[in-house]
């Protein structure tokens, strides 16, 4: 079952301390999410490593890119197998 992280913030100005705030709740939900799922902490390991060696913010994007692309390219593969399951057991 998937997760959702529970950070909100509503205006689009905000000051340095506001900011650090809102980095350390949503480290804490990250944190809370990880405790509920920890199958999913290799998989952020993996995802902090590379951001922290990608520098820049523009490669940090770049970076998140490349990891939703590829996560999205294995959904892909596996909704395919699973339509030719269905498709399969509908028609014999």
């Amino acid at each position: 079952m998937a997760e959702q992280l529970m950070i909100q913030y509503d205006t689009s100005e905000i000051s340095d301390e506001q900011l650090e705030e809102l980095g350390d709740r949503a480290r804490d939900e990250l944190e809370r999410l990880l405790l509920l799922n920890p199958k999913y902490r290799t998989y952020q390991e993996e995802i902090t490593s590379q951001l922290n060696a990608a520098g820049r913010i523009e490669n940090r994007m770049a970076v998140i890119g490349v990891l939703l692309e590829a996560k999205l390219c294995e959904l892909k593969t596996q909704l395919t197998a699973l339509n030719r399951l269905v498709d399969g057991t509908l028609y014999h």
